[in-house]
């Protein structure tokens, strides 16, 4: 078993017809969840979130997607859980932003992900410093100073949404979720 790294464009699906169709085959616990999002574009990316977990399992395992559940641990982290065949070492987490869903594992690592697709940002009504100090329960000050010594804005909005990125990978491959203090990890 290998690491694997799938990466999806949710633009190349743009029907409401083909969301009908794809979640006429997901069971119905992951049509209540897909379709309690109001907007068309957050039901496409839990919809596709559901969808790359349920192939990367089968391509991994070889398997039908009768052969296993996808089920969450109590920090909310998902996994695969099968009666067939062994699933315990073999970790994989997603992340959606955007209109992009990436999906990563590993045979025998935890793993996390956070992906952030900048272009999609609404305009920024503040400036860097004021958007990265708001964040001082969350970065650490060598972080906030790593971000703010960036000789631009969009340098330091960019090197913040790094660290960010950085964190919330972190603690989802931890499994602790944002249930984790973010000032006890750092990156610079």
């Amino acid at each position: 078993m290998s690491s694997q790294h799938w990466f999806f464009d949710s633009h190349s699906f743009t029907s409401s017809e083909q969301l009908h169709f794809l979640l006429s085959i997901l069971p119905s616990d992951v049509k209540t969840k897909v379709t309690k999002f109001k907007a068309l574009k957050d039901q496409k990316l839990s919809l596709i979130s559901a969808l790359i977990q349920r192939a990367m399992v089968r391509e991994v395992f070889k398997c039908s997607n009768q052969d296993f559940v996808i089920k969450r641990s109590s920090m909310n982290k998902p996994f695969a859980s099968s009666d067939t065949f062994a699933t315990h070492e073999w970790n994989y987490n997603v992340s959606h932003h955007g209109s992009y869903v990436t999906i990563l594992s590993n045979a025998n690592r935890p793993i996390g992900v956070d992906l952030v697709q900048r272009s999609v940002r609404k305009s920024w009504k503040q400036s860097a410093t004021k958007y990265i100090t708001q964040f001082t329960g969350q970065l650490t000050y060598s972080e906030q100073a790593a971000c703010l010594k960036q000789s631009k804005e969009w340098q330091q909005y960019t090197h913040f949404f790094i660290i960010w990125s950085l964190k919330e990978a972190y603690i989802k491959a931890v499994g602790k979720g944002l249930y984790m203090d973010l000032l006890s990890i750092s990156f610079e």
